[in-house]
């Protein structure tokens, strides 16, 4: 198919001994569930603590595996019309996430943050990202106007990967890891752009260019997330 191209590609890290920053709550947790850490747990009697060395550590392991899809698509519009100067460009980038497994320590149990929608705030200091995101274009170029329609999609995720949500396996309401909302709703956004070049006459080098530009065409607002 003259025009096409796709490219499909498939990634998979590991990552041993990876320094990351644990916050005070998370060395405690792991102290009390795991017991490791506890060297750098200073206490006053079992129910006080003194002092915690909250430095960086070198965490066991992360392993980080999904795929990203391109494709995309020329027209020249000469094929349709003998005399058009213009093409029609379409183009559609996606990246599907599904592993973000880390073990913190080397006792202490993996957890996948896959599809969690921000930081690791207590676990570490990386950044998972909703299973699915995509981005899709149509332009129209030719040689004195371009104009581009956008299409960003960011998929369903979740507040926190440790968090248990009503509509999760395991949900209940005694449990500290029991939250009543613990979902980021999908968003997508449309964009345009456009620019025309105007010549000043005389060589084509001479010549100015408007453009401009609307991210959030329909004023989306985004999901509520921290």
């Amino acid at each position: 198919m003259p025009g096409l191209r796709l490219s499909l590609d498939w990634y998979q890290i590991r990552l041993k001994d990876a320094i990351s920053s644990l916050t005070a709550q998370r060395i405690v947790d792991l102290c009390v569930r795991s017991g490791t850490l506890c060297d750098r747990v200073t206490f006053a009697g079992p129910q006080d603590i003194m002092r915690i060395d909250a430095q960086q550590v070198n965490t066991a392991r992360i392993d980080l595996r999904g795929f990203d899809l391109e494709a995309s698509y020329r027209l020249p519009l000469s094929r349709i019309l003998p005399r058009a100067t213009g093409a029609i460009d379409a183009r559609l980038l996606a990246t599907h996430q599904y592993d973000l497994i880390a073990r913190q320590l080397l006792l202490a149990r993996p957890l996948d943050y896959a599809g969690q929608s921000g930081p690791v705030i207590e676990g570490s200091d990386f950044s998972p990202m909703p299973k699915w995101v995509w981005q899709g274009m149509v332009a129209y170029h030719d040689p004195s106007f371009d104009v581009t329609l956008s299409v960003r999609h960011v998929g369903e995720a979740a507040l926190n990967r440790e968090w248990i949500g009503p509509d999760e396996a395991g949900y209940d309401p005694t449990l500290p890891n029991s939250v009543n909302i613990n979902r980021v709703r999908a968003a997508t956004y449309v964009g345009l752009a456009f620019s025309r070049r105007l010549s000043l006459g005389g060589d084509d080098r001479r010549s100015i260019e408007l453009f401009g530009v609307v991210d959030n065409l329909f004023d989306r607002k985004p999901s509520v997330a921290p």
